[in-house]
């Protein structure tokens, strides 16, 4: 448990946060693949997918010095504007992701952590394991 709460701290750098854009997109595919049975590892790729985006996505909110509680305003927000007109749903998530994407984040240290690195390194930034716990 101590380590699904450690993968949502910290800062990711925009190289990183694409880089678990593009491992989230391989386990979408996955999904998609598995979606034709009805099975319990479907149903553990979509937890593993919810919670790596989620604290990928929230990593990138620290970087800006915003805290990773905003997803869930931002969740029910989308949950809404879909309800109200569902051909607008995609907009806000675009518009979010495209910021998290194009956006540099702060450039000094705040309180979610010092500036990351500027290196692409997967386990960095999917995982948020450092080189320093894998020795």
């Amino acid at each position: 448990m101590a380590y699904i709460i450690n993968i949502f701290r910290g800062r990711t750098n925009r190289r990183n946060y694409l880089l678990g854009l593009v491992v989230l997109i391989i386990l979408n595919i996955i999904n998609v693949a598995l979606i034709t049975q009805i099975s319990t590892l479907f149903l553990i790729n979509t937890v593993l997918i919810l919670v790596l985006s989620s604290a990928v996505s929230a990593r990138r909110l620290h970087d800006f010095g915003i805290s990773g509680l905003w997803l869930i305003i931002i969740f029910f927000g989308i949950i809404v504007i879909r309800e109200i007109s569902p051909t607008l749903a995609g907009l806000p998530t675009s518009i979010f992701g495209l910021c998290l994407i194009f956006i540099p984040g702060n450039l000094h240290e705040n309180k979610y952590g010092p500036v990351p690195s500027q290196k692409i390194n997967l386990l960095t930034g999917i995982l948020n394991i450092k080189h320093d716990k894998l020795n």
